[in-house]
């Protein structure tokens, strides 16, 4: 399940304002149903544009998960940063 609720600038309140707002998990499945090259080719470039369109100063993580196991790229959520976003693509 996701939530998202998004703020809304107040008349007084810069964009600059709501920097830093937000903690993103993307969640990856790579279980048996996604052993067809296509899909997961596809969960990944669209992870990838995810992450990419992310709000400056949020924090991010990427956790896949698939029989048995579930694997979290970083123990918790890191800041948005080029060498994060860099990691997380690669």
């Amino acid at each position: 399940m996701v939530s998202f609720f998004p703020r809304f600038l107040e008349m007084y309140e810069t964009e600059g304002d709501l920097e830093g707002l937000g903690e993103f998990i993307f969640l990856l499945d790579r279980s048996g149903s996604m052993a067809c090259g296509q899909r997961m080719k596809l969960a990944n470039d669209a992870a990838i544009v995810f992450v990419k369109s992310l709000p400056a100063s949020c924090y991010f993580n990427i956790i896949s998960y698939g029989y048995p196991n579930i694997a979290p790229m970083w123990p918790k959520s890191v800041p948005y940063t080029e060498e994060n976003v860099a990691h997380a693509v690669a």
